[in-house]
C-alpha cells in the first residue's frame, strides 16, 4: 500500500517536472513572441502544439514511473489516473472562472514577466478539457509499456 501511494505521488511530481521542463526549454529557445499571438496574451498555435506534445510525453513518463515504482500495481496506476481526472476537472473549473481581461490587460508588451504570463495568459478552454483526457490515456499507455499484465487486462 505504501509503495503504491509513493508511486502515485512520485509519478505526479515527475509529470509536473517534465511539463515544466519542456515548457521552459521551448520558451527559452523560441521566445515569447513565438509563444503568444502578436501583442496579446493569447497563446499561439505553436505553443498549443507544445502544450499537447508535452502533456503526452509527461503522461507516458508518469505511467511508466508509476508502474515501475509500484511493481506493476494496477491500483496505483488507476489511482494516478483518478488524481489526474480530479485535478484536471479542477483545472477546467479554474480556467472557466478566470476573470475577463480589460483591454489594457490584454496588451502584451515584451518582456513578459513570469507573473504577467501566469496571470494574463489565455488558452482555449478545449486545452484545459483535453489535458486530463491526454493524461489518462498517456498514463495508461505508459504503464502498459512496462507492464504486460496491465496490457492484457486492458485488452479484456
Amino acid at each position: 500500500m505504501g509503495r503504491n501511494i509513493l508511486a502515485v505521488i512520485v509519478s505526479y511530481i515527475i509529470i509536473g517536472i517534465v511539463v515544466i521542463g519542456l515548457f521552459t526549454g521551448v520558451y527559452m529557445i523560441m521566445g515569447e513572441d513565438w509563444a503568444y499571438k502578436p501583442g496579446v496574451f493569447d497563446v499561439s498555435t505553436g505553443w498549443i502544439a507544445v502544450m499537447l506534445v508535452s502533456a503526452v510525453i509527461a503522461a507516458l513518463v508518469g505511467g511508466v514511473v508509476c508502474a515501475l515504482i509500484s511493481k506493476h500495481s494496477k491500483g496505483a496506476v488507476l489511482s494516478l489516473v483518478a488524481v489526474i481526472v480530479v485535478l484536471g476537472v479542477l483545472g477546467v473549473v479554474m480556467e472557466t472562472m478566470k476573470p475577463e481581461l480589460t483591454a489594457e490587460q490584454m496588451i502584451r508588451t515584451p518582456p513578459t514577466t513570469v507573473m504577467d504570463a501566469s496571470t494574463n495568459s489565455r488558452q482555449p478552454l478545449w486545452i484545459a478539457v483535453a489535458n486530463p483526457l491526454i493524461g489518462v490515456v498517456g498514463v495508461m499507455v505508459g504503464a502498459m509499456m512496462v507492464c504486460p499484465k496491465l496490457k492484457k487486462d486492458a485488452a479484456g
